[in-house]
């Protein structure tokens, strides 16, 4: 193709764009050692954000709001004239302006902490079947926007962000989600490689007219605290992760497990104990456990427990426990003091960990023995099992715990 040809594809195509937007924007301007690049990622743009069937003013919303993140400034600057009538909002001719006002409401919406991460996706898991894109500025968008937040800065992150939304918007809605994410990344990826991507005159003058607007536009800080916002975020959910995890292995666990806070109330249990004892799980937190030791053991087992979260020493001693129905059973009892800083503190407190004695109700024998009990441990994203006699953990992931603990035991025969 000679120069006059590819000068008149190339004008052809910048007339498109424009068409388009109402505006050329000086992104799809660039890259022009490389003729033909450029089309190629107006066709990504098109596929993934124009033409997706996601409303325009959520998607130019979305656009905005993860636009906080990129240090770079073109494209939020750019998007935000989108929005306020600068151009069309995803390129809809028949989409509304927005104000000044209500962009700045979006740009300067507080960074949600971990926790408001947590509740968003919660919320979503919980609901029972999938709604519509929301409106603007309404509670929902805001924590779609949130958990997209998660998956927009870490991806791999958080299996359960992903399931999150797919309960929140659909299994369609969510893939149409993913490839407009994946458009923005790309953005703002081009946009960090090529910073000399100049601001249009349009916005220049716009800016000029609204300082407040220029100052959160220009300012590049919120984007680091949105970033760390994500990673704590992150954090937060796998820690729950790994809590769900534990809880789906020690309910497999046929022994009697137990957490106990130090205020030396109970604050957690298995499911074994309430198969055991028959205890209403609102009777057996705080200290109501108690009720189900036998009237002899508890002086000794309140002195074991009070050494135990004082000074960190460990228990082990045999105590009768009473069954569902009515029956007092012998237990050897375990206590294992838990370092905060050990586990993070993910169980702080003394857990005590109980296996059944082989036999009958009278006191065990002497020489009758008892096998060990395992203590659990996360480790890394699996757990550390350790059996007490043994000279060295055994690591297994999760699957592979799970089959070590379900083996039979010669007391589970009875």
């Amino acid at each position: 193709m000679n120069d006059i040809g590819a000068n008149h594809q190339h004008a052809a195509f910048r007339a498109n764009v424009a068409d388009r937007f109402g505006v050329l924007p000086n992104f799809f301007c660039s890259a022009s050692a490389a003729p033909g690049l450029i089309e190629r990622l107006w066709d990504c743009a098109q596929s993934a954000y124009l033409d997706s069937p996601l409303p325009s003013l959520f998607k130019e919303r979305l656009f905005v709001h993860l636009s906080r993140f990129c240090p770079v400034r073109y494209c939020i600057v750019r998007h935000v004239g989108f929005l306020i009538g600068a151009g069309r909002p995803a390129g809809d001719a028949t989409g509304p302006a927005g104000t000044v006002a209500e962009v700045l409401s979006l740009l300067q919406r507080p960074v949600p902490n971990s926790a408001a991460f947590d509740r968003a996706v919660s919320r979503f898991l919980d609901r029972p079947v999938p709604e519509e894109i929301p409106a603007s500025a309404t509670p929902f968008e805001y924590e779609l926007f949130d958990v997209l937040t998660i998956l927009f800065l870490d991806p791999l992150a958080s299996g359960r962000a992903r399931e999150a939304m797919r309960a929140a918007v659909g299994e369609t809605n969510f893939e149409y989600l993913i490839a407009y994410l994946a458009f923005i990344r790309a953005a703002h990826y081009w946009t960090e490689t090529h910073p000399d991507i100049e601001y249009e005159p349009d916005m220049l003058q716009l800016m000029e007219r609204h300082e407040e607007l220029a100052r959160v536009l220009l300012d590049p800080a919120d984007a680091d605290q949105t970033r760390g916002a994500s990673e704590r975020a992150t954090a937060l959910i796998a820690l729950r992760e790994s809590e769900e995890r534990f809880r789906a292995v020690v309910d497999l666990v046929p022994d009697l497990l137990w957490r106990i806070a130090p205020s030396a109330t109970v604050v957690w249990h298995n499911d074994r104990w309430h198969d055991y004892t028959g205890q209403a799980s609102h009777a057996d937190t705080g200290r109501g456990w108690m009720d189900a030791m036998h009237p002899e053991d508890r002086d000794e087992l309140t002195r074991a427990l009070e050494d135990g979260l004082n000074v960190g020493s460990r228990y082990r001693q045999e105590h009768r426990i009473r069954r569902y129905d009515g029956a007092f059973r012998w237990f050897l009892l375990r206590g294992e003091p838990v370092l905060r800083d050990l586990l993070r503190e993910h169980f702080p407190g003394c857990a005590l960990v109980l296996v059944r004695v082989r036999g009958a109700d009278p006191p065990a024998p002497a020489g009758v023995p008892l096998a060990p009990a395992p203590a659990l441990f996360p480790s890394g994203d699996g757990w550390r099992i350790a059996r007490a006699g043994d000279a060295a953990a055994q690591q297994f992931d999760t699957p592979g715990l799970l089959a070590a603990l379900r083996r039979p035991r010669p007391w589970d025969q009875e």
